[in-house]
């Protein structure tokens, strides 16, 4: 027995049929002795991948299906820049929270989709064309006047820079307002107090109030709304 050392033995006499079963080990084998041509095919399961062992390259194009993607496994990373399209979202799938501010311009929506409900308190709508612009708004409140009446009217200033138009309530305290426009442009106007006469005479022109008249505690809280930018 043992007799047979390798010196005894010639180049290349141990050929296969020499071989016992399960003879050649993982000892015997040298390192990268193994060739694509040595392993059988489909020998090599998943159990014989090491981790990591399945890098980009070693996947065929094309081979991923849905069924070998894990659930959640497509992070935000994964997906790249404009990868998703709409055929990609689903319906009812865009909520308010996904939405960011400001995104939604004129032409993302539908002709007549703004409906009164959706307005808030202070929006303004007008037709364009009859003199007002899409950039024009509302502004309101009330003034009173004050203890020493000016000729020409108590002087109103809105917060717009430029008025358009101005409604206030029609009378109060037993007097009647006029607006003077002539301050439009500066962003103001004049509110005249207007009363009959004090002869009661029928048909007799309303006359102003007098001047330095103490109305502070007549005309109070006047309401007014103006329309300009």
């Amino acid at each position: 027995d043992s007799a047979v050392t390798t010196a005894k033995i010639n180049d290349s006499a141990v050929t296969t049929s020499k071989i016992d079963t399960d003879a050649v080990t993982l000892a015997k084998m040298a390192d990268n002795s193994v060739d694509t041509a040595e392993i059988v095919a489909l020998a090599v399961t998943n159990a014989k991948l090491g981790a990591n062992a399945v890098t980009t390259d070693k996947i065929l194009d094309g081979t991923i299906i849905t069924a070998d993607v894990t659930d959640s496994a497509v992070t935000t990373a994964k997906i790249n820049d404009s990868a998703v399209t709409t055929s990609k979202i689903d319906t009812d799938a865009v909520t308010l929270a996904k939405m960011a501010d400001n995104s939604v311009d004129t032409a993302e929506i539908v002709a007549l989709a703004v409906t009164n409900a959706k307005l808030g308190s202070d929006i303004l709508v007008l037709r364009l064309g009859s003199g007002y612009a899409a950039s024009d708004r509302i502004d309101a409140g009330t003034f009173t006047f004050d203890t020493s009446y000016t000729t020409g009217g108590e002087t109103v200033d809105p917060t717009v820079t430029v008025i358009k138009s101005v409604t206030i309530e029609p009378s109060k305290g037993g007097y009647v307002f006029e607006i003077d426009k002539s301050g439009f442009g500066a962003g103001t106007f004049k509110v005249k107090a207007m009363r009959g006469s004090i002869l009661g005479t029928a048909g007799a022109p309303l006359q102003e109030a007098t001047a330095a008249v103490d109305l502070s505690s007549i005309i109070t809280g006047v309401s007014y709304q103006v329309i300009g930018q």
